[in-house]
């Protein structure tokens, strides 16, 4: 008589953009950095109506996922814990609070079964419109030295073999305006250890494991395409899953699809650059098999936050599950 397969159940989300009480002290102060007037209004508008009106306001919705979320067998954290202040990733104060804080609540509950990988807020992204800040080496540092958020981890449950991969070295080649001139060269001699490291890690899969890739940033996937071993799996219909957050919301999703081809904005600034570099490349998130885990607001115009479960059995089945918040 067959035994019945072994099930593991698997919590992933994404974008917690938790506010500490140092980063709502110093309010939100996204608009006033922004010294054009139509783009201060387009961004106005552009928060008050769809994006998030008081990005401060949310720590509810983290509370409610912690009182609500199964227990399970691992969470994947995928990214984004802070709002974002000061725009230079953990090693300004405001925003490391907010990621200590959010991650410790995190592993008051879940304790080791947490995996934590780095978003573009732990490191430092310049603002939408206001072009400030940028990524920081102080901050990618203090993310795996103090913070224990990994840049790479992996898990194999049965068949199903599972790689987090924090994306910011990964995406360089689209941020390079961003980068502090005198930490240039360091920063490309992360990203190419970085890619040698994950270029190692996928060696190991045996030709039974079943690939679930975490990554935060999409904009990462073409680079891992270029990747020898990456390609070879995606040839081979081997990666089962892609698991990314970033964009909060499907609405986003799939108007990246849409746009996806599109030709590289040089003339509209640093965002337009970054967006349009990485939606002409955008075609291969289908290889990957994409899947968004939404942010746990969601956007202000749908309030379609939550996160995902996944069920993996040992016979190589698995089930997706989109789980909601209410607002």
């Amino acid at each position: 008589m067959s035994q019945p397969s072994r099930k593991h159940h698997i919590l992933i989300a994404s974008d917690f953009h938790y506010a500490s009480a140092e980063e709502k002290a110093e309010g939100e102060n996204e608009l006033a950095i922004i010294k054009n007037p139509f783009l201060k209004l387009l961004a106005k508008i552009f928060r008050h109506c769809f994006w998030m009106r008081h990005p401060h306001s949310h720590n509810d919705k983290l509370f409610k996922f912690l009182a609500t979320a199964p227990d399970s067998d691992l969470l994947a954290a995928c990214g984004d814990y802070t709002c974002g202040a000061g725009n230079i990733g953990v090693q300004y104060p405001a925003a490391y609070a907010s990621v200590s804080e959010c991650l410790s609540l995190l592993r008051q509950r879940f304790g080791s079964k947490l995996l934590a990988i780095c978003g573009d807020h732990e490191v430092g992204k310049m603002s939408l419109f206001g072009g400030k800040g940028g990524l920081r080496l102080a901050s990618w540092r203090i993310c795996q030295e103090e913070l224990g958020i990994r840049r790479i981890w992996h898990r194999q449950f049965g068949p199903w073999r599972l790689i987090g991969l924090s994306s910011p070295p990964i995406i360089l080649p689209n941020i390079l305006k961003e980068i502090l001139d005198e930490e240039r060269e360091e920063w490309e001699t992360i990203r190419k250890e970085y890619l040698q490291e994950i270029q190692a890690h996928l060696n190991l899969v045996t030709p039974d494991d079943k690939v679930i890739l975490f990554c935060h940033d999409p904009t990462a996937l073409p680079h891992l395409a270029e990747l020898p071993v990456v390609n070879h799996l995606l040839d081979r219909k081997r990666i089962a899953l892609t698991i990314v957050g970033h964009l909060h919301t499907e609405i986003i999703l799939k108007a990246s699809r849409l746009l996806s081809g599109m030709p590289h904005l040089t003339f509209l600034g640093n965002s337009a650059s970054r967006m349009s570099s990485a939606l002409r490349k955008a075609k291969v998130w289908k290889k990957f098999n994409m899947v968004l885990c939404p942010s746990l607001a969601g956007c202000q115009w749908a309030k379609d936050g939550g996160w995902l479960e996944l069920e993996l059995s040992d016979n190589a089945n698995y089930t997706l599950t989109r789980r909601y918040l209410k607002w």
